[in-house]
């Protein structure tokens, strides 16, 4: 046994099958908000336990619970805006070590990991200045929370076949970026009535009750003995080599940042521009790029299965995975660079409510234009690389890592040298960027796919 031995490990059996629509559901729903790491099983579901420490919904919370506090953390710390930003944001792309973890064995190595994750919210909260931030949050939540995604992803690939499997994964987006729609109003308020420092005691909490129930469900799926596996943490960067996997990682980044340049930036942009000074205001407005993302989740993960379903029958059969990424183009080439460059012009251009309610639109246009990049872009990798879908999902999260940490580190600076439109006008000139790599993945797709063998998937029932 190796890290590229099959999880599946009985083609002959339909993996499908074996899980109801019902059991699927719940699957996805507690991948969504939580896992961890189990021993080595060679079933489906140990991808499912195999998340370290947090759930997607919780990392989600936990990453932008800080971000409407920004200014509130600086103060306190007696530092700036900028570098609080590259903080807690920007060494955040060091999960890839940690992310092309795939299930391990359940010892109790795994505890003094967990430990540290939850102590080092503690320590967090208690952090005197900007190095006490630096030593605990990014290094040891970072390391402990990072996999949700690959793991995530990969258990719903495991469980759900080719034309469902868009709206499954979408769905689990949608869990995501939910956190990502309350976390930041609910750090403003915890900024106002108490203090920001109670922001990591609650994460604390909930990362501490995550960890607990989902011990307490894996224990009945125990059916081997652990044992020891050596594991490259780099291995999965090989993927790159391939065309269609660096085009579509490079170009799902793209639309990231520009969701980052609005947000990360939203305190010191809309909230001195509109006059909104509460941090609990400044969080209330991020909703909207949240609610966006929710809501348009399932939305574009059907439209992608119902693309896959249409193409086949005119093909008489044939499966072209370069079709799902057809539901790309809207949000790639419309919504993601429009909505971030309108951002610009109506923070500079237009005062008053109607400049407000026009970012806020901006803010949901650009959450749904995410998703519709994203998500199919995501289960398009999936689908190409179906014998190795945690790898494939790492080298989209952890290259979508590193573009944030240039985006949150320079987002700021950016603004206040060459304002705020020529910024976000580079950003949508990024985005145009990453549309253009998807296009050319969706014209030249089954010749790029011959450059360089990765062992992809060329039929739908997942074999090579």
């Amino acid at each position: 046994m190796s890290e590229n031995t099959r999880l599946l490990h009985n083609p002959k059996e339909n993996p499908y099958a074996r899980f109801s629509s019902f059991q699927k559901r719940i699957i996805v729903g507690i991948v969504a908000f939580s896992g961890i790491m189990t021993r080595k099983q060679y079933i489906p579901l140990s991808r499912f336990l195999a998340a370290r420490l947090t759930g997607s919904l919780f990392k989600a919370f936990a990453a932008s619970s800080f971000v409407p506090c920004v200014p509130e953390v600086a103060k306190d710390l007696n530092t700036t805006g900028e570098v609080i930003n590259f903080t807690a944001v920007g060494l955040y792309m060091f999960m890839l070590v940690t992310l092309t973890k795939l299930p391990s064995r359940w010892s109790t190595t795994h505890l003094p990991d967990f430990s540290a994750s939850h102590v080092s919210r503690l320590f967090n909260s208690l952090a005197i200045d900007i190095g006490g931030a630096i030593d605990y949050r990014p290094c040891f939540t970072g390391i402990a929370a990072s996999c949700f995604i690959s793991v995530g992803v990969s258990s719903i690939s495991d469980i759900y076949k080719l034309e469902e499997r868009g709206t499954a994964i979408e769905a689990y987006y949608a869990a995501v970026l939910l956190g990502l729609a309350i976390a930041p109003m609910t750090g403003g308020i915890a900024a106002i009535y108490a203090s920001w420092r109670l922001i990591p005691i609650i994460i604390f909490g909930i990362s501490l009750s995550s960890l607990i129930s989902v011990i307490m469900f894996s224990q009945r799926h125990v059916t081997q003995e652990a044992e020891w596996v050596w594991l490259n943490p780099f291995q999965s960067l090989k993927l790159l080599r391939g065309p269609n996997v660096s085009f579509v990682a490079i170009a799902t980044a793209c639309a990231f940042m520009t969701n980052y340049v609005m947000l990360i930036s939203l305190s010191y942009t809309i909230g001195p521009r509109y006059g909104l000074t509460s941090p609990a205001l400044i969080g209330a407005c991020f909703l909207p790029s949240g609610l966006g993302s929710t809501l348009g989740s399932p939305i574009v993960g059907r439209i992608s299965d119902k693309i896959i379903i249409s193409k086949c029958k005119q093909r008489g059969g044939k499966w072209l995975p370069e079709d799902r990424l057809l539901a790309t183009l809207p949000g790639a080439i419309f919504l993601v660079p429009l909505s971030v460059l309108m951002y610009g012009i109506a923070i500079q251009f237009i005062p008053g409510k109607i400049g407000l309610i026009i970012c806020f639109m901006c803010l949901f246009a650009n959450g749904v234009g995410l998703v519709m990049v994203i998500g199919p872009s995501g289960t398009y990798t999936v689908d190409i690389l179906q014998t190795q879908t945690a790898e494939a999902i790492v080298v989209i999260s952890g290259m979508r890592s590193f573009v944030v940490a240039q985006a949150s580190a320079f987002a700021l600076p950016l603004i206040e040298s060459i304002g705020v439109v020529a910024t976000c006008a580079l950003a949508a000139g990024v985005a145009w960027f990453g549309f253009a790599l998807l296009l050319i993945t969706i014209i030249y797709g089954t010749r790029l796919r011959k450059w360089v063998d990765l062992g992809y998937t060329t039929t739908a029932d997942g074999t090579s």
